[in-house]
């Protein structure tokens, strides 16, 4: 199964893993950390560190952030290797929910992340275009 890390600004990422296992049910190998204002980005490095060898067994890891370019990501960013440690950028709860869902069956990373960021494109959409008659 392949591991997953939220990483995100303020108390987000801890709120998306708890959504997750509101919809889904407890999750193993599934770590979050949330990231101050205040955050060293060096003890986020061995934070991260720390939650990827826990959340490893083998089939690698999603570090899931919320905003390429802000801190988590660029944290994260440190980390990538992409035959065991891939990132997903601009998370939200669809995607979560999808590679959650389906990492049991999906042992690669990399293929795992591509869905879910599909599934993120997906559901990103506006309500009153979904709701028009004809659309």
């Amino acid at each position: 199964m392949v591991g997953i890390i939220i990483i995100a600004h303020g108390d987000l990422a801890q709120a998306l893993h708890h959504a997750v296992e509101h919809v889904l049910g407890k999750q193993r190998q599934m770590e979050f950390i949330n990231v101050a204002a205040d955050s060293d980005p060096v003890a986020l490095q061995h934070q991260l560190d720390r939650c990827i060898d826990q959340c490893d067994g083998g089939n690698g890891v999603i570090l899931c952030a919320d905003m390429f370019g802000g801190t988590p990501c660029n944290v994260a960013l440190g980390r990538l290797d992409p035959e065991k440690i891939d990132i997903l950028s601009g998370i939200s709860l669809p995607s979560l929910i999808t590679i959650a869902s389906e990492r049991s069956q999906i042992a690669d990373p990399t293929a795992l992340a591509r869905k879910g960021a599909a599934s993120g494109r997906r559901y990103l959409c506006m309500a009153s275009t979904m709701l028009k008659p004809g659309a």
